[in-house]
């Protein structure tokens, strides 16, 4: 998870998470002055500190354990928690490269190279830049060289209301996902402010008065609204299938860069409209039911 960090002692979340020797904070207090940190990823003060621990929530809440919440991965999978946004609430895309490399393997940042002693499998991007036509050619580098190590990496197409899918869910090597409300259709807030949409666009999830663990309290929760909610549930998804391939024994492309692939196919075969895309919604809500389903022959071939 690529955030603004989180309250990682809060006890509804900390038996769901990585070692504390795997987290990092990439950027420190100060974007212009990056002061990277390994072991600490406590959200800087102010509007949008709780952002982080919302989206972790929605994957990694502990189940059946009396609390208000249960995340979508059952207890069943871990979440490495990356902090890449400064005091100021400011992320750069050299940021999220070097997230994505540490998620990865490793990175160098400031002549400093950091190894993850637990890499990812998925990485979830509860961010985006809604300005149509943006692409940086260094994340994009990375995003194509993680992918090929067998990475994949879903983000939030944007809450711009705007007919284009926000950077970095535009880019073909991420997994865009959209918002719904309560009726299933595209999510809409406030004026202007409403699920992206368009070309792009593959899958959609709740993002509307999602229930989410806000502060460093146990006990403290809140409503989530926007793409930031949606892209984590597809990214526990994804997180399931590829637990029930290993459960299967199921052997894994040889090529790391066809996984990629081979999740969207798993999850197309599984949501709404499988044959019909919609510029409003992509292919649909996800049916989780049918992504671990051992006998869908999109996720788990017999070969």
């Amino acid at each position: 998870m690529i955030d603004t960090g989180m309250y990682t002692q809060r006890s509804d979340l900390a038996p769901n998470l990585t070692p504390p020797d795997s987290w990092l904070d990439v950027v420190g207090k100060d974007l212009n002055n990056p002061r990277p940190a390994r072991g600490t990823v406590q959200p800087e003060p102010g509007t949008g500190a709780s952002h982080g621990t919302q989206v972790a929530s929605i994957i990694a809440a502990t189940t059946n354990n009396g609390t208000a919440l249960a995340g979508v991965a059952y207890n069943l999978l871990r979440v490495l928690p990356i902090k890449v946004f400064d005091a100021g609430q400011r992320a750069g895309t050299l940021q999220i490269a070097q997230a994505l490399e540490y998620a990865a393997g490793a990175t160098q940042i400031a002549g400093q190279l950091f190894v993850n002693p637990t890499p990812a499998q998925v990485v979830n991007l509860s961010l985006s830049i809604s300005a149509p036509g943006f692409s940086d050619p260094y994340l994009e580098h990375v995003l194509e060289q993680v992918t090929q190590q067998g990475l994949v990496v879903v983000a939030s197409s944007g809450n711009a209301d705007l007919p284009t899918v926000g950077y970095p869910a535009s880019s073909p090597f991420v997994i865009a996902v959209g918002a719904t409300d309560a009726s299933q259709a595209r999510a809409h807030w406030l004026s202007g402010y409403a699920s992206n949409y368009g070309e792009g666009l593959e899958f959609v999830a709740p993002g509307t008065g999602v229930p989410v663990a806000h502060g460093p309290n146990q006990g403290e929760y809140a409503l989530a609204y926007g793409t930031s909610a949606s892209a984590p549930f597809i990214s526990g998804a994804i997180g399931l299938y590829l637990l029930q391939q290993q459960l299967l024994r199921q052997t894994p492309p040889s090529n790391p860069s066809a996984r990629l692939a081979q999740v969207r196919a798993c999850l197309t075969s599984a949501a709404q409209n499988p044959s019909t895309w919609d510029s409003q919604i992509g292919y649909g809500l996800v049916d989780l039911s049918k992504v671990v389903e051992p006998s869908n022959p999109a996720c788990f071939p017999r070969g």
